[in-house]
């Protein structure tokens, strides 16, 4: 697996070892989590960060590792371990934690994911992407878009606009059930 981060271009294309463009397909941003290799449009990426010190949201989905004051900007942290079901790992890990921004009707909605690394920015053509399995029969817990076959294995694609929509369906539902001390939908999803 290469650890190398492809050159990003302006127009959200990559550029290939030898310069040439690669024109086919979406650009993701691949990280780890686990053993396992993950993927997201840099469409809806930020920024990457490693050093944050979240704080914790009393009556939060444990998911919620807390909410963090970014240049002014509060954001919710969410533990990709944790909503995933992973376990700890073995060893003390250096967070990481990529920023994403959703666009919802003019209002963009910032989250934080926590992962192990990242990994690469890559292209993936649309062919080589398949549906994403289907282990839950709830449609609201889905936050995959797919699986993409690549040439070092296969990499779940995460769907940052239903992880957002997750978030804010299990926030409601917190609040709904806690009593007035639970968090409102709006102090964990902060738009921007």
């Amino acid at each position: 697996m290469s650890t190398a981060i492809s050159p990003l271009q302006r127009d959200g294309t990559t550029a290939s070892a030898s310069g040439t463009e690669v024109e086919n397909g979406e650009t993701f941003l691949v990280f780890r989590l686990d053993n396992a290799e993950y993927a997201m449009s840099v469409q809806c990426v930020r920024e990457i960060i490693t050093s944050v010190q979240p704080s914790p949201v009393p009556g939060a989905p444990d998911y919620i590792r807390g909410v963090v004051n970014l240049r002014g900007r509060i954001l919710p942290l969410v533990d990709l371990r944790k909503r995933f079901g992973l376990p700890k790992p073995d060893e003390v890990l250096r967070e990481c934690w990529i920023i994403m921004v959703i666009d919802e009707e003019d209002d963009p909605v910032e989250v934080g994911i926590s992962v192990d690394s990242v990994c690469e920015v890559i292209r993936i053509p649309e062919e080589t992407i398949d549906a994403a399995p289907v282990f839950n029969e709830d449609p609201s817990r889905l936050v995959f878009r797919g699986i993409a076959k690549t040439a070092e294995g296969v990499k779940l694609l995460l769907d940052a606009d239903a992880l957002v929509e997750q978030l804010r369906r299990d926030v409601q539902i917190r609040c709904t059930l806690n009593d007035s001390n639970a968090p409102t939908v709006d102090a964990i999803v902060e738009t921007g």
